[in-house]
């Protein structure tokens, strides 16, 4: 049954973009429409871009010893909106800290949406250092 709906979901999903970066999925199922909008950072992706670029902190240890590389952080936002379960799944082990620190100080997000209903989502941000 689990595997019916995943694949229901997956034919009959349809992205639509919304007025801002965010995008919003609008699925048929039977006589039901469900709509669920993604979270998103406060002024969309170019102001988590920026947000990232202003506070990541590159350790300057690491820096001269050439340590570089991509973190991959995941991180849910719940439904108020909250940065929670920060943790980095990949990447250099001396860069994780500082990547897990920037996504844990972010500011509260837009939280995602069922029918008009907030809802936790999970997100995946790979950070690049050099």
């Amino acid at each position: 049954m689990k595997y019916l709906l995943i694949l229901l979901l997956t034919i009959f999903y349809h992205p639509v973009k919304a007025q801002s970066d965010s995008m919003t999925f609008v699925m048929h199922i039977d006589k039901n429409t469900i709509v669920v909008s993604e979270s998103e950072f406060p002024g969309g992706n170019n102001a988590w871009y920026n947000y990232l670029g202003r506070n990541l902190y590159y350790p300057e240890w690491a820096l001269r010893r050439g340590i570089r590389g991509t973190v991959i952080v995941k991180f849910v936002i719940d439904e108020d909106g909250n940065v929670t379960n920060v943790k980095a799944v990949s990447g250099p082990n001396e860069l994780r800290e500082s990547a897990i620190d920037v996504i844990k100080k972010s500011p509260k997000w837009l939280p995602s949406k069922r029918n008009g209903v907030p809802i936790k989502s999970d997100k995946t941000q790979p950070i690049n250092f050099g």
